[in-house]
């Protein structure tokens, strides 16, 4: 089986891979809505409809789709409302705004989980960067999350590489103005130059796009999942999306930590970390546990669980523990309202 893996960056082993087939095969059918938030759609894919709030939002890591969430969300459907979706440029969703930093990507979940009428409050569970994400959103909106879940969440300290360099936080960082979210999108805005294109075309073609089948632990996901995966991983707008901001982003995060130890206050948190040990990494792996304790400084009411049978994908290599956290996480926000 051949492997491919395009390294964007890393974050904590937050990595970015790539699956592909020809981009001129037909489109499948989105699993879910697609629902404009200002002149761009985003993907959002909702079950258990029949339950009341709290609703349970699902976010990926970077390189990832709302369907890696295939062998959680349906267990999760079976006692709660819950939600996957796609950010801006990955599988069903539209580009959108440039840049696409966290701050665009919080604003785009806000906007789009307020347009389809999510009910409140919500359990924001998180992986790899999608665990900054949901961290960024609570923070900005802690009147409406009810809990927080990092499944092996990134963090803004750690090991970090930009175009194949390690950078340090926040001392590389420049204390540039990071801009504000966009609330509008033009059609130009969802569309690729034809420069761009040929640039992307060049990147796959160099990683060897496309692929024949998926990398473990993708081989986990149902059938027609992967196929999915193959489908989204192989467009183009996919590599579209850029944050040139990732380093002043993370600065601002590492200073708002430091200054701010519990900001979360009282909220439930829930970090899940891998068990298993990167063999590639070992000269990072104190650095990562550390990474990882640290984040349960953000609430005086934080555990951690640690996947011992897990790598980074928690969710695919030990999706019941995911479940059952969530499911406990629930029936905690019930018994308080």
């Amino acid at each position: 089986m051949k492997k491919i893996r395009a390294l964007i960056f890393i974050l904590f082993s937050t990595f970015f891979y790539a699956f592909g087939q020809t981009a001129t095969a037909p489109d499948p059918k989105p699993l879910g809505e697609l629902i404009d938030i200002g002149g761009w759609k985003l993907h959002l894919y909702e079950q258990g409809r029949r339950f009341k709030g709290p609703s349970v939002i699902l976010e990926a890591g970077a390189g990832d789709f709302s369907f890696v969430w295939s062998l959680v969300q349906p267990k999760v459907a079976q006692f709660a409302r819950v939600y996957s979706y796609d950010r801006a440029g990955s599988a069903w969703s539209d580009i959108g705004p440039s840049p696409h930093t966290m701050a665009q990507s919080v604003y785009d979940l806000h906007t789009l989980l307020n347009k389809a009428n999510v009910p409140r409050p919500y359990i924001l569970v998180g992986h790899s960067l999608g665990g900054l994400l949901v961290r960024m959103f609570a923070e900005k909106y802690p009147q409406e999350v009810a809990g927080l879940m990092l499944v092996d969440g990134g963090s803004e300290t750690g090991k970090l590489f930009i175009n194949g360099k390690r950078v340090n936080i926040p001392e590389d960082a420049k204390g540039l103005p990071i801009p504000e979210p966009k609330t509008k999108a033009t059609a130009q805005d969802n569309q690729i130059t034809e420069e761009g294109q040929k640039a992307i075309k060049t990147f796959m073609k160099q990683v060897g796009l496309p692929a024949k089948e998926v990398d473990p632990p993708y081989d986990r996901l149902p059938t027609d999942i992967q196929k999915l995966q193959l489908w989204a991983s192989g467009q183009i707008k996919n590599y579209a999306v850029n944050n040139d901001y990732i380093i002043e982003e993370l600065a601002k995060a590492f200073y708002q930590r430091t200054n701010h130890p519990y900001e979360l206050g009282n909220m439930p948190v829930t970090v899940i970390s891998r068990g298993k040990i990167d063999s590639t990494d070992l000269k990072y792996e104190d650095e990562r546990k550390k990474a990882q304790q640290d984040l349960l400084l953000l609430s005086h009411n934080s555990k951690q669980i640690v996947a011992i049978n897990s790598g980074h994908h928690i969710h695919l290599e030990e999706p019941g523990l995911i479940v059952d956290a969530i499911k406990e996480m629930v029936a905690l926000i019930k018994h308080k309202q």
